[in-house]
């Protein structure tokens, strides 16, 4: 097999998706677009890396990229202790009947609730210490944070 096949079958399996994706185009090997490569992006990925994107791209606009990538670490340990706490609720509703499904799942939504208005609140807390201009945080809040969730709620209501 000549290096070429062999990248175009690697790129292949590497960007294989069973769901649906958004496909970028197609891979270059040495500054030449590779026939027959397919690289594409699953959609069950795109809102956390539309979420870093839209941060990183945010903070090198208003030249605060540091403080960016700061609240990324932040929006990370957030998604970790959602996921240890959410863990512990689905052992609990799986084997247990300490209490009713309906309860644990109410708790695991307000927990997730308080997790993101802390996650919220430590954005608005990086902004003031460091004398970052309030127009910035209202634009990140509005673009990156709140019209996804308003969108998420059009959608599902949409559903119902």
């Amino acid at each position: 097999m000549d290096r070429t096949n062999t990248f175009t079958a690697h790129i292949n399996e590497g960007y294989a998706s069973n769901g649906s994706s958004i496909i970028l185009g197609a891979a270059k090997l040495d500054d030449e677009v590779i026939g027959g490569t397919i690289v594409r992006v699953p959609l069950k990925t795109m809102n956390r890396h539309g979420l870093i994107s839209g941060a990183t791209v945010t903070g090198i606009i208003s030249g605060e990229e540091e403080l960016f990538k700061e609240y990324l670490l932040t929006i990370y340990q957030s998604y970790r202790i959602i996921a240890l706490f959410l863990f512990v609720l689905v052992i609990l509703i799986s084997y247990t009947v300490i209490l009713p499904v309906k309860t644990l799942i109410i708790s695991g939504l307000i927990l997730a609730g308080i997790v993101y208005l802390l996650r919220l609140l430590r954005l608005i807390v990086i902004f003031m210490t460091n004398n970052i201009s309030i127009f910035y945080l209202i634009l990140y809040l509005c673009a990156l944070e709140i019209l996804p969730v308003l969108i998420s709620l059009k959608y599902i209501a949409g559903l119902i």
